[in-house]
């Protein structure tokens, strides 16, 4: 049996969405049966990073994922975005009113907690190349929801207290030297689902989850 794995999508925000594309994505995998085996879904959680947070603890509690991947909607993209790290509250502020555009300038301002990254690093998705279809990665997880939740989930204590996923066999893996002895944590920016788009998001987000379950140790697929 698969390594459990949690997915979770998000609920809409404003008046004029009628849903919201994270969960439009993963309805459209269930249909189609093509999420992993042992995977549970949260759909539609409300947009509140505590709120949220709340029902996901509730959820690894009982259930224990190796993985977590939470997504949420991106309407003014137009690829998958696979976020590579959260900056906190307090340096989002900060930035702002320095001026300081991007996060690089947040551990300057408020010390290394401030930007909290992806245990797994870019070059791990960038190997797949032209296999992604409607895919790249992101270092801009917002500025609201979507980044608090993600703050939260790569807290380093809160990745330590997840299992790591067996690998089965009795064989050790290969891994590298910078492979994570936490829980595979990601977030992913969905964008509006359209009539041209859907085929490619849903085969790359099939792929980023066979990738997310690889790691640490492989090399990409043939």
């Amino acid at each position: 049996m698969a390594d459990p794995s949690l997915i979770t999508t998000f609920d809409t925000w404003l008046p004029h969405q009628q849903s919201n594309a994270s969960d439009d994505l993963i309805l459209a995998l269930e249909a189609a049966q093509a999420l992993p085996d042992n995977c549970r879904v949260l759909h539609r959680l409300p947009v509140d990073v505590d709120l949220a947070w709340d029902a996901i603890q509730i959820e690894i509690a009982h259930h224990r994922p190796a993985y977590v991947l939470a997504c949420g909607m991106a309407e003014s993209r137009s690829r998958l975005s696979f976020e590579l790290q959260a900056i906190s509250e307090p340096a989002i502020q900060a930035c702002a009113l320095s001026a300081a555009a991007d996060a690089a300038a947040a551990p300057i301002l408020l010390g290394p907690d401030a930007v909290r990254r992806s245990p797994v690093p870019p070059a791990y998705w960038q190997a797949m190349g032209t296999r992604w279809r409607c895919a790249e990665v992101s270092e801009n997880a917002g500025h609201f929801v979507c980044n608090g939740l993600y703050y939260r989930l790569l807290d380093p204590a809160f990745r330590a207290s997840l299992a790591l996923p067996s690998r089965g066999g009795g064989q050790a893996a290969e891994t590298p030297t910078e492979a994570p002895t936490e829980a595979q944590i990601l977030f992913v920016h969905v964008p509006i689902l359209t009539p041209d788009n859907r085929e490619a998001l849903m085969a790359d987000f099939r792929l980023l989850l066979s990738r997310l379950m690889a790691w640490p140790g492989s090399s990409p697929p043939p």
